[in-house]
């Protein structure tokens, strides 16, 4: 965790494509954004926008796509970062 709203499952072994992440249900707040496969950079105007993902929910593991070169990073919904 990266205070209170960032979380970041680095891989730290070559081969691996997936990788089990589990999202804490925090006080206040139990979901969660995957920014990894979420955020995109838009070239039209040079913003960074989150696609409508469904948001995931906090209290169990997800299985996400990562590699060495690709940290499944996730935010707290709703926060400002």
């Amino acid at each position: 965790m990266f205070g209170p709203s960032i979380l970041a499952a680095p891989v730290v072994h070559a081969g691996v494509k997936l990788q089990s992440v589990y999202l804490p249900r925090l006080p206040g707040q139990g979901q969660w954004v995957d920014l990894s496969s979420d955020l995109s950079y838009d070239t039209s105007d040079g913003r960074f926008r989150i696609a409508s993902s469904p948001l995931l929910d906090g209290g169990q593991s997800v299985e996400v796509r990562a590699d060495l070169a690709t940290v499944p990073c996730f935010v707290k919904a709703g926060s400002i970062i």
